[in-house]
Protein backbone atom coordinates (compact mmCIF):
# COMPACT_ATOMS: atom_id res chain seq x y z
CA UNK A 1 0.00 0.00 0.00
CA UNK A 2 2.86 2.34 0.75
CA UNK A 3 4.25 1.73 -2.73
CA UNK A 4 0.98 2.73 -4.35
CA UNK A 5 0.76 5.95 -2.34
CA UNK A 6 4.41 6.77 -3.08
CA UNK A 7 3.81 6.15 -6.81
CA UNK A 8 0.73 8.42 -6.82
CA UNK A 9 2.68 11.23 -5.16
CA UNK A 10 5.44 10.93 -7.80
CA UNK A 11 2.92 11.01 -10.66
CA UNK A 12 1.27 14.15 -9.24
CA UNK A 13 4.64 15.88 -8.82
CA UNK A 14 5.74 15.00 -12.35
CA UNK A 15 2.47 16.16 -13.88
CA UNK A 16 2.48 19.47 -12.01
CA UNK A 17 6.03 20.22 -13.10
CA UNK A 18 7.59 20.23 -9.66
CA UNK A 19 10.78 18.74 -11.08
CA UNK A 20 11.05 21.34 -13.87
CA UNK A 21 14.50 22.85 -13.66
CA UNK A 22 14.85 25.89 -15.88
CA UNK A 23 17.54 28.47 -16.07
CA UNK A 24 16.60 31.97 -16.99
CA UNK A 25 13.28 33.26 -18.09
CA UNK A 26 10.68 31.40 -20.13
CA UNK A 27 11.66 33.37 -23.28
CA UNK A 28 15.22 32.09 -23.10
CA UNK A 29 13.98 28.57 -22.57
CA UNK A 30 11.84 28.81 -25.72
CA UNK A 31 14.74 30.32 -27.65
CA UNK A 32 17.04 27.46 -26.66
CA UNK A 33 14.37 24.97 -27.54
CA UNK A 34 13.80 26.60 -30.93
CA UNK A 35 17.55 26.57 -31.63
CA UNK A 36 17.71 22.95 -30.63
CA UNK A 37 14.79 22.12 -32.90
CA UNK A 38 16.40 24.09 -35.73
CA UNK A 39 19.72 22.26 -35.23
CA UNK A 40 17.94 18.91 -35.20
CA UNK A 41 16.04 19.85 -38.37
CA UNK A 42 19.27 20.90 -40.08
CA UNK A 43 20.90 17.65 -39.02
CA UNK A 44 17.88 15.67 -40.26
CA UNK A 45 17.98 17.51 -43.60
CA UNK A 46 21.71 16.81 -43.89
CA UNK A 47 21.13 13.14 -43.17
CA UNK A 48 18.23 12.98 -45.62
CA UNK A 49 20.51 14.58 -48.23
CA UNK A 50 23.18 11.95 -47.54
CA UNK A 51 20.57 9.20 -47.74
CA UNK A 52 19.32 10.58 -51.06
CA UNK A 53 22.90 10.66 -52.38
CA UNK A 54 23.40 7.08 -51.28
CA UNK A 55 20.09 6.12 -52.83
CA UNK A 56 21.14 7.79 -56.10
CA UNK A 57 24.43 5.86 -55.98
CA UNK A 58 22.55 2.62 -55.34
CA UNK A 59 20.11 3.37 -58.15
CA UNK A 60 23.03 3.99 -60.51
CA UNK A 61 24.63 0.74 -59.41
CA UNK A 62 21.34 -1.10 -59.92
CA UNK A 63 21.06 0.43 -63.39
CA UNK A 64 24.57 -0.77 -64.16
CA UNK A 65 23.72 -4.23 -62.83
CA UNK A 66 20.52 -4.27 -64.90
CA UNK A 67 22.54 -3.28 -67.96
CA UNK A 68 25.01 -6.08 -67.26
CA UNK A 69 22.15 -8.57 -66.97
CA UNK A 70 20.66 -7.31 -70.22
CA UNK A 71 24.06 -7.66 -71.90
CA UNK A 72 24.40 -11.16 -70.50
CA UNK A 73 20.91 -12.03 -71.76
CA UNK A 74 21.85 -10.71 -75.21
CA UNK A 75 25.02 -12.83 -75.16
CA UNK A 76 23.04 -15.89 -74.13
CA UNK A 77 20.53 -15.25 -76.92
CA UNK A 78 23.36 -14.89 -79.43
CA UNK A 79 24.97 -18.07 -78.13
CA UNK A 80 21.65 -19.89 -78.32
CA UNK A 81 21.09 -18.71 -81.89
CA UNK A 82 24.63 -19.69 -82.84
CA UNK A 83 24.22 -23.11 -81.23
CA UNK A 84 20.87 -23.63 -82.98
CA UNK A 85 22.47 -22.71 -86.30
CA UNK A 86 25.31 -25.14 -85.68
CA UNK A 87 22.88 -27.90 -84.74
CA UNK A 88 20.90 -27.22 -87.89
CA UNK A 89 24.11 -27.42 -89.91
CA UNK A 90 25.01 -30.68 -88.19
CA UNK A 91 21.53 -32.07 -88.89
CA UNK A 92 21.92 -31.10 -92.55
CA UNK A 93 25.30 -32.84 -92.66
CA UNK A 94 23.82 -35.96 -91.10
CA UNK A 95 20.98 -35.93 -93.61
CA UNK A 96 23.50 -35.60 -96.45
CA UNK A 97 25.53 -38.47 -95.00
CA UNK A 98 22.38 -40.58 -94.71
CA UNK A 99 21.60 -39.89 -98.36
CA UNK A 100 25.14 -40.89 -99.34
CA UNK A 101 24.94 -44.04 -97.24
CA UNK A 102 21.57 -44.90 -98.77
CA UNK A 103 22.99 -44.48 -102.28
CA UNK A 104 26.06 -46.56 -101.33
CA UNK A 105 23.88 -49.30 -99.85
CA UNK A 106 21.76 -49.25 -103.01
CA UNK A 107 24.93 -49.55 -105.14
CA UNK A 108 26.23 -52.40 -102.96
CA UNK A 109 22.88 -54.19 -103.32
CA UNK A 110 23.08 -53.84 -107.09
CA UNK A 111 26.66 -55.15 -107.14
CA UNK A 112 25.75 -58.14 -104.95
CA UNK A 113 22.70 -58.91 -107.09
CA UNK A 114 24.88 -58.63 -110.22
CA UNK A 115 27.48 -60.99 -108.72
CA UNK A 116 24.79 -63.52 -107.77
CA UNK A 117 23.45 -63.22 -111.30
CA UNK A 118 26.92 -63.88 -112.73
CA UNK A 119 27.43 -66.88 -110.42
CA UNK A 120 24.00 -68.23 -111.39
CA UNK A 121 24.77 -67.73 -115.10
CA UNK A 122 28.18 -69.40 -114.69
CA UNK A 123 26.53 -72.30 -112.82
CA UNK A 124 23.94 -72.68 -115.55
CA UNK A 125 26.72 -72.60 -118.18
CA UNK A 126 28.64 -75.29 -116.28
CA UNK A 127 25.57 -77.49 -116.02
CA UNK A 128 24.73 -77.01 -119.70
CA UNK A 129 28.35 -77.68 -120.72
CA UNK A 130 28.56 -80.86 -118.61
CA UNK A 131 25.23 -82.14 -119.94
CA UNK A 132 26.19 -81.50 -123.51
CA UNK A 133 29.62 -83.07 -122.92
CA UNK A 134 28.08 -86.11 -121.21
CA UNK A 135 25.46 -86.39 -123.95
CA UNK A 136 28.02 -86.33 -126.74
CA UNK A 137 30.26 -88.74 -124.82
CA UNK A 138 27.37 -91.15 -124.28
CA UNK A 139 26.50 -90.97 -127.99
CA UNK A 140 30.10 -91.81 -128.90
CA UNK A 141 30.12 -94.71 -126.48
CA UNK A 142 26.92 -95.99 -128.02
CA UNK A 143 28.47 -95.69 -131.45
CA UNK A 144 31.47 -97.73 -130.40
CA UNK A 145 29.39 -100.15 -128.51
CA UNK A 146 27.12 -100.85 -131.48
CA UNK A 147 29.90 -101.09 -133.95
Amino acid sequence: MRKVIWLMIMVVLILTGAFDVTYGSSDQRLKVTNEMIYQKLVEIERRVGEIEKRQAIFEERFKQIDKRFEDMNKRFEELREDMNKRFEDMNKRFEDMNKRLDSMVSLMNRIVIGLFGLVAAFGALLIWDRRSTIKSASQEIEKWGSA
